[in-house]
């Protein structure tokens, strides 16, 4: 009897969607090098990873954390850094009360939103491509090697392609005028996608055109209805936490479009995306391409839209390869759709043929190991960064990530009063968010202010300070005795 049901349960928890159950190996692919990353590397690729998100979300929490300029003047929603705040309380709730705790609660948040853009975009392969279609497209947002070097890093970017993946696939799976679910979803979804990042704008008003396109009119409805009501509530929030409707999108508007402040964080030429684009993906772009160009007749709107993103990024004069990732599933659905449509075309071949499905794990299968070499052999350079320097060489992985080990040390210890480092800018390192200790960070030349110090190893502590540790590069010394107050610092970033 107890067989029995064991084996009613099993079937109930397999799901009836074919294209579905290949989700249930591609998942645990997707999910371990995220994982990894999240407890391994404490690196930072950028510095909007900490100060755009998590040591915001850790404000919200603790009352404390540094305060860029995006925060002070208003040119950010708060919806992202709120997102993160409710996974740290969450985790507060079951006893989270050090640095590493605060960090990779925010951070298992990006990979459970990852994990769940593997689904996502799956999904929306299969409605424009079938059962094929949704394979490759697993197979590729599972290994594509950028999302899984940003993959667990709290970058919008990367809370945006997942979103924006679940709003196409429904929009695409659409409603009927007695259950509108899917499209209020959709419509709620993109606008709400909007406030993570603005220019995911643009995604949101490619799928009301494509149901416009279409003529459901219902499903249109239905659409613009939630968008609406999501899209208010977060000019509200604006109004709450900046003083006026929609002051983020003003602000952050006027700073990068008129004033083309982006620009002072470097320019780039028109073919960054492109070349980026080639190195950090290798051979298997030219596949997802190929089938990105045929999806036209199945997907066009959506094809068009994801043009016209990827046209406006290109026309801005500040390019970084991250601002591509709100569409990579996007992309890799359309591809995969593409490709399914050619593999159907092969004689003998029909969509959901045996032999059509065995050329498509063949696709699949090829495509994912080059994308898994390249993840392996991945350097800053070859992810648009750093290229005019020696670190261009390196691999993303751990870099820098010594200080941000030693503040995770120096902030479990009681008497610390003060943090000391040197090496690297403060804005480089993890913040508030690593050392979770509301105490000053100076410069560990500041040793009346700092009790404790890290900085690179090969360089003598000063005299009282002895060694707590290393930390990969990094060393964290420690005196005996209090700190003096530091009436100069400041908790803001200029």
């Amino acid at each position: 009897m107890d067989l029995e049901r064991a084996r009613v349960f099993a079937k109930r928890c397999v799901p009836k969607d074919p294209a579905m159950k290949s989700a249930l190996v591609l998942l645990p692919i997707a999910a371990v090098p995220r994982i990894w990353t999240m407890i391994s590397d404490q690196g930072v690729f950028w510095p909007d990873e900490i100060y755009q998100s998590i040591e915001q979300a850790h404000r919200l929490v603790f009352g404390y954390g540094m305060v860029p300029w995006e925060f002070r003047d208003g040119a950010r929603s708060w919806v992202f850094p709120g997102l993160l705040a409710g996974a740290i309380k969450f985790a507060t709730w079951f006893g989270a009360r050090t640095g590493p705790d605060v960090v990779h609660a925010a951070k298992g948040m990006m990979v459970i939103l990852a994990v769940w853009g593997v689904i996502a975009t799956m999904k929306l392969a299969n409605k424009i491509g079938g059962t094929n279609a949704a394979f490759i497209a697993g197979v590729w947002y599972a290994l594509f090697p950028s999302i899984i070097v940003y993959g667990s890093r709290c970058m919008s970017e990367m809370a945006s392609a997942p979103t924006l993946a679940t709003a196409a696939w429904l929009a695409y799976e659409g409603g009927t005028k007695k259950n509108p679910r899917n499209e209020l979803l959709a419509g709620a979804i993109a606008a709400f996608a909007i406030f993570l990042r603005y220019q995911n704008g643009v995604i949101g008003v490619g799928l009301f055109l494509m149901l416009l396109a279409r003529r459901r009119w219902w499903d249109l409805l239905y659409f613009s209805v939630a968008a609406l009501f999501v899209g208010m509530l977060g000019g509200w929030l604006d109004k709450l936490t900046w003083g006026n409707w929609f002051h983020s999108f003003f602000v952050y508007w006027k700073f990068n479009v008129v004033e083309g402040g982006g620009a002072k964080w470097g320019v780039a030429d028109a073919m960054y995306y492109a070349n980026t684009v080639w190195s950090a993906t290798g051979w298997p772009i030219i596949l997802i391409g190929l089938g990105f160009l045929l999806s036209l007749r199945r997907a066009a709107v959506l094809m068009l839209t994801v043009c016209v993103f990827v046209a406006a990024h290109v026309h801005t004069p500040h390019k970084e390869y991250r601002f591509m990732m709100p569409i990579v599933p996007l992309v890799l659905a359309l591809g995969s759709a593409g490709l399914a449509w050619i593999i159907e075309k092969i004689p003998g071949n029909v969509r959901g043929t045996p032999t059509a499905g065995w050329v498509a794990a063949l696709v699949g299968s090829i495509t994912g190991a080059a994308l898994a070499y390249k993840i392996a052999t991945i350097t800053f350079c070859d992810m648009g960064a750093f290229c005019d320097v020696e670190m261009g060489t390196h691999a993303p992985w751990h870099h820098e990530d010594g200080p941000n080990l030693a503040f995770w040390e120096a902030g479990q210890h009681n008497d610390l009063c003060g943090m000391g480092m040197s090496g690297m800018g403060l804005i480089s390192s993890g913040g508030y968010s690593y050392l979770h200790k509301n105490v000053p960070i100076v410069s560990a030349s500041d040793t009346n202010v700092a009790n404790y110090i890290t900085f690179p190893r090969l360089r003598p502590p000063p005299p009282g300070y002895r060694l707590v540790g290393f930390f990969d590069d990094y060393v964290l010394f420690k005196r005996d005795g209090q700190c003096a107050p530091a009436p100069y610092f400041r908790q803001m970033f200029p």
